[in-house]
């Protein structure tokens, strides 16, 4: 169970619940037993039942607004196809990728890029359009590419992160062609897979990123690309 489903049963059942906290409410003070008691006055009375009601709407506005973000993700989010995905990069990564190669494919494919320059490294983010360039990290659904190219020297390929997010699961993948790694991971493609519905993801350590792709297709594309 994710938490598109989470917030999705909360807003359907929220009414409801707060429907039956009012009803128990009215019940209870008319009933006799309350009426009987005179520790509270009315002042107190209003006082503490104000405050349950500012908690109660406080939590099903919070809930409410969760809900229509998802919904707004899921709305916005890019459908991706055989034509736009940027994996066919991702397929053809080697040790010798120049930054020159990942752009000319770009071009060729009519990808989005985004080049960042750090202090030990030249960042190049790939996307398949401009409407989705790094939208992923706050749970839209879709592809991103990012490679970690040396800044000095021949500007060397470090490492490759692959990021799929769909309806059905999500996959990251990170490449380090040599033996440079970071993350905890090991030389060549460290998978992280999990499908919709499973608590427990599961980790692969693979040679090439076509074995990547046909573990992580039937999961997050189980009924294929468009």
């Amino acid at each position: 169970m994710n938490a598109d489903m989470i917030l999705s049963g909360i807003r359907n059942v929220g009414p409801f619940v707060l429907a039956a906290a009012v009803f128990g409410i009215a019940w209870y003070v008319s009933s006799p037993k309350f009426q009987g008691r005179r520790i509270a006055s009315f002042f107190a009375i209003r006082t503490n039942v104000g405050i349950f009601f500012v908690v109660i709407g406080t939590i099903l506005c919070l809930v409410y607004v969760g809900a229509k973000e998802v919904e707004y993700m899921d709305e916005n989010s890019m459908v991706i196809t055989a034509e736009n995905t940027t994996v066919p990069l991702f397929l053809a990564l080697t040790p010798e990728t120049t930054i020159g190669e990942v752009e000319a494919m770009a071009e060729e494919y009519g990808w989005v890029t985004s080049m960042v320059q750090q202090s030990s490294s030249i960042e190049l983010s790939v996307y398949p359009d401009r409407e989705n360039t790094g939208k992923l990290y706050s749970g839209k659904k879709g592809v991103e590419l990012e490679l970690y190219f040396e800044s000095e020297g021949i500007h060397s390929l470090l490492s490759a992160y692959l990021l799929i997010i769909t309806d059905s699961g999500n996959a990251t993948c990170r490449y380090f062609p040599t033996d440079y790694t970071e993350w905890g991971g090991e030389t060549g493609f460290n998978l992280t897979v999990r499908a919709k519905g499973h608590l427990f993801s599961k980790k692969y350590l693979l040679d090439t990123p076509q074995e990547v792709i046909n573990i992580v297709y039937p999961i997050v594309y189980p009924d294929g690309l468009a």
